[in-house]
């Protein structure tokens, strides 16, 4: 139809322009590239209604309407991979038009062409080919498997460039061939790997691992089949009589700071061993802890966040008494309530609206101002935990109280823990 003058923008909101459709598609790109890779066909080929316009869309803004079939024409002229089904059709007052109806994509390479994602495309398809043969022979099954490992780890294959994908195989293979070997993470014995390219390809290596024995039906799913380096725990021995000494060392030439992992921790001491700890401290930051005085009986631990539950697995401590001391906000209330889950006898030192009034411009925003449940805490406690929200969700970092006013109450608080545990019978050490 010949364009004449008219109203522009005033034309149904439902006729889609070829921009549109190209949005359309790059949708149906996001959410079916899994799919695609896979070979799924099903959809294929890929047809979009137009939503044409009526006669009377046309006699209130022929020039829009004019338009709309301008570009459609011109998109059908071009070189691009759809194809676009033209209607003629009677229009009172205009006689009969040629009208697009229909828009016809025959395949995810046209799509991703048609989208700006070939690229892409050609890279992830590539990929599930490779996979697809040096895992399967090419079987349909075979790539349904790797487009769907593939599919767990776009974010990491996308990223990854061609000899770290090619490398990311070969730590496959020896993992394969080796899969209970033992080694540590960075003892990986694979050519051109450097100790920590393992440790940020993680997610893409164990995703592929378990699909390549799947295929071969082999046991280990995700699992590596290496050993997990124990994360060392700070352990400072406040009693210079329970500090352990190296061979031929003096009498107060003790250990004070030792750094433990689990194993090592829970065979500090042993059942009916004397000297043995009466007291211990939890301490959540490793300044403050490295900084306590010598107390008498005292072990100090570093809590280390939300691992504190490993310290209700330790034998020479499940009858004493610990004194859990952490940052005064919602973390530490929550790793507070945490450990008392795992241990039956916790108390809290310098974790009160005192200490937080006395120290109120030391206080800071709290990042995580978020109230979790938290079922274990004192109504003390619970009191000094909706302070700290009504003072506008802060915080008071544990390094910052002054020590003139922590060690007296710390030492206080060992006092009446040791004297706890004398009431309450010897522990089974």
């Amino acid at each position: 139809m010949a364009r004449t003058a008219g109203s522009a923008g005033t034309t149904g909101s439902r006729m889609r322009s070829p921009q549109r459709v190209r949005e359309l598609l790059a949708v149906r790109y996001r959410r079916g590239v899994v799919n695609w890779l896979a070979g799924a066909d099903s959809e294929w080929p890929l047809t979009l209604p137009l939503h044409p316009p009526t006669a009377a869309q046309a006699r209130r803004a022929p020039a829009d309407v004019a338009d709309w079939i301008a570009a459609w024409e011109r998109a059908a002229s071009g070189a691009l991979p759809w194809r676009v089904s033209i209607e003629e059709r009677a229009w009172s007052g205009f006689g009969r038009q040629r009208v697009p109806v229909r828009v016809v994509v025959d395949g995810p390479s046209a799509v991703a062409r048609l989208t700006g994602n070939l690229e892409d495309w050609n890279l992830l398809d590539g990929r599930v080919d490779h996979l697809t043969r040096r895992w399967g022979a090419g079987a349909d099954a075979v790539r349904q498997v790797c487009a769907s490992a593939i599919g767990r780890v776009l974010a990491a294959v996308r990223q990854c460039d061609a000899e770290d994908f090619d490398r990311a195989l070969r730590v496959i293979d020896w993992l394969t061939a080796h899969p209970d070997s033992g080694l540590l993470l960075r003892q990986v014995p694979v050519e051109g790997m450097d100790t920590k390219w393992l440790e940020h390809h993680r997610a893409l290596v164990q995703t592929l691992l378990e699909a390549r024995r799947h295929l071969g039906d082999l046991p280990g799913g995700r699992e590596l089949g290496l050993r997990r380096e124990e994360r060392p725990r700070d352990v400072v021995v406040l009693d210079p009589v329970l500090r352990p000494r190296a061979p031929g060392a003096l009498v107060t030439a003790g250990i004070r700071h030792l750094r433990l992992d689990t194993k090592q921790l829970t065979t500090m001491w042993t059942a009916g061993t004397r000297p043995a700890p009466g007291v211990v401290v939890v301490c959540e930051n490793r300044q403050s802890l490295l900084s306590l005085p010598d107390l008498d009986g005292v072990i100090a631990v570093h809590g280390g966040g939300y691992a504190v539950d490993v310290l209700g697995m330790l034998p020479w401590a499940t009858g004493l008494p610990l004194v859990y001391w952490g940052d005064l906000d919602q973390d530490g209330f929550a790793i507070l309530d945490r450990l008392r889950h795992h241990h039956g006898n916790v108390t809290s030192v310098l974790m009160d609206t005192a200490t937080l009034e006395h120290h109120r411009t030391l206080c800071v925003p709290d990042p995580h101002p978020q109230v979790g449940r938290a079922t274990r805490l004192t109504p003390a406690e619970e009191e000094t935990r909706t302070a700290l929200l009504d003072a506008g969700g802060v915080r008071l970092e544990q390094e910052r109280i002054a020590w003139d006013w922590a060690e007296p109450r710390l030492r206080a608080a060992v006092a009446r823990a040791r004297g706890r545990r004398r009431t309450s019978g010897p522990p089974g050490v």
